[in-house]
C-alpha cells in the first residue's frame, strides 16, 4: 500500500482552501467532537465533548440548534445515536434521549434505574421501534414516537456475563448479538437471537457451532444486504445467514487468530467492507455474495479507532494514532492525514471517531472541530 502524509495548514471557522492528499478543506465548524456523525439531507447531527448535541448545516456550517445532554462534568464521547423519521435517539449514560430533529427539544426518554441501559453503546431503530443494547439476556423495545415500552423479554437466562450488541431491524426483525466478556463458548449456548419487532416473540436462534466454525461470541457489528444479514465474532470471523430462518449462507476466516478482532462491517453495493483492528490492520473487501476475499489493503497507520466511512470511491477511518486515513477502492492507493495536520486557530486537530461521508463530502470529528472535506479536482 502506498501512502502520502499531508504537511501542517492552519485554517479558521469558515470557507478555506489548504488542500490535504485526496481532499481540499470545505470548512471547519470550531469545538471538539467525538463520536459518530448522522446526516439527514443537508443536516449533520454531532456530538460535541463539552456535553452538547449540535445539528449544523453541511452546507453552509450555520448551528441549527444545540441540546445538552451532560452537565455532570464527564466528557459526551461518541454516544450511540440513530434517526427516527423526526427525533435524534441518543444512547447516554444509560439513559435513552430523543430530542425533535426539528429544535432539539426533548420529545421522550427512557431510564431504569434498577437496571441502566447499554444504550451508550448500542441503538438501533427502524422508525417505528427503538432498541439497545443492555445486560443480562434482557431486550426491550420502544415506541419510537413516544417512548412508550412496547414489550420486554428474557432472551436467555440471567446471565450477568452477557449482553446485547449488534442490534438490526430488518423485514419485521429485531436481531441481536450476544456479547460475552468470557472468550469461552461451548457448543449449544444462543449466539444470535431474532425476534419480532413488534411483539418480542422468538422467529429463530443461531448457536454455537464449533463445527460449523461458529465458535466465538458475537462482536460489534451487524449488517444487512439483499438477502442476509452479515455478523462479525469477536475472533474476527465472519458469517452471513438468511433473515428468513437464520440458516448460515457462508462464513469468512479471520485474517488472524486473536482473542478480540472487533470488525466494523459496511455493505457497499456487492461488497462487504471489514475493519481489522488486530495486526494486520487494514480494510478487507469481501464478495457479499460468498464471502470470497476481493482484495485487503494494510493500513501504514495502524487500525481503526473509528468506524468505517464508504462512499461509491473511497474508504476512510480514524485511525489509533489519530490519523485519517483514505483509500480510493478504485486505485487501492491510500493517503493520510496524519494528526495535528490541521490546525485550528494554531492547535493541532487529533481525528476521532467516526467520520461520515455526505454526498461527494467526508465529515471528520475532531479534538479542534468538525472538519468538512471535499475531494480534491
Amino acid at each position: 500500500m502506498t501512502a502520502s502524509v499531508v504537511a501542517s495548514m492552519s485554517c479558521d471557522n469558515g470557507p478555506v482552501e489548504p488542500t490535504f492528499g485526496q481532499f481540499a478543506m470545505e470548512r471547519v465548524l470550531v469545538g471538539p467532537r467525538y463520536g459518530k456523525v448522522l446526516v439527514r439531507g443537508d443536516t449533520a447531527f454531532t456530538a460535541r465533548t463539552d456535553g452538547l448535541m449540535e445539528a449544523v448545516t453541511i452546507s453552509g456550517g450555520r448551528t441549527l440548534w444545540r441540546a445538552r445532554l451532560r452537565s455532570d462534568g464527564v466528557p459526551l464521547m461518541s454516544p450511540s445515536a440513530v434517526l427516527t423519521r423526526d427525533l435524534l435517539v441518543i444512547g447516554v449514560a444509560g439513559r435513552v434521549i430523543a430530542l425533535r430533529r426539528s429544535d432539539g427539544s426533548e420529545a421522550w426518554r427512557y431510564e431504569d434505574p434498577a437496571r441502566p441501559t447499554l444504550a451508550d453503546y448500542e441503538i438501533a431503530t427502524d422508525s417505528d421501534y427503538v432498541s439497545f443494547g443492555e445486560q443480562r439476556g434482557r431486550a426491550t423495545a420502544l415506541n419510537a414516537r413516544t417512548g412508550a415500552i412496547v414489550w420486554q423479554r428474557q432472551l436467555m437466562a440471567d446471565d450477568p456475563q452477557s449482553a446485547t450488541r449488534g442490534l438490526l431491524f430488518i423485514d419485521g426483525l429485531l436481531v441481536l448479538q450476544r456479547n460475552r466478556s468470557s472468550v469461552d463458548a461451548a457448543d449449544g449456548e444462543p449466539l444470535v437471537f431474532a425476534v419480532r419487532a413488534a411483539t418480542g416473540e422468538a422467529v429463530w436462534t443461531i448457536r454455537v457451532n464449533r463445527a460449523a466454525l461458529l465458535d466465538n461470541w458475537g462482536g460489534q457489528s451487524t449488517v444487512a444486504g439483499p438477502g442476509r444479514i452479515v455478523f462479525a465474532l469477536k475472533s474476527g470471523r465472519i458469517f452471513s445467514v438468511s433473515p428468513a430462518d437464520g440458516v448460515v449462507q457462508w462464513t469468512a476466516a479471520p485474517l488472524t487468530t486473536s482473542p478480540g478482532d472487533f470488525r466494523d462491517l459496511v455493505v457497499s453495493g456487492t461488497q462487504l467492507l471489514a475493519s481489522c483492528v488486530t495486526a494486520p490492520a487494514g480494510v478487507q473487501a469481501l464478495r457479499l455474495s460468498d464471502g470470497a476475499q476481493e482484495w485487503f489493503l494494510e493500513s501504514p497507520v495502524g487500525a481503526a479507532i473509528s468506524g468505517l466511512a464508504v462512499s461509491p470511491g473511497q474508504v476512510s477511518y480514524s485511525a489509533f494514532g489519530g490519523q485519517l486515513l483514505t483509500i480510493d477502492r478504485t486505485t487501492r492507493r491510500a493517503s493520510v492525514i496524519d494528526a495535528d495536520a490541521i490546525r485550528v486557530s494554531g492547535v493541532g486537530a487529533v481525528f476521532f471517531p467516526t467520520p461520515v461521508y455526505a454526498g461527494e463530502l467526508l465529515l471528520a470529528p475532531t479534538s479542534e472541530g468538525l472538519v468538512v472535506l471535499r475531494p480534491r479536482r
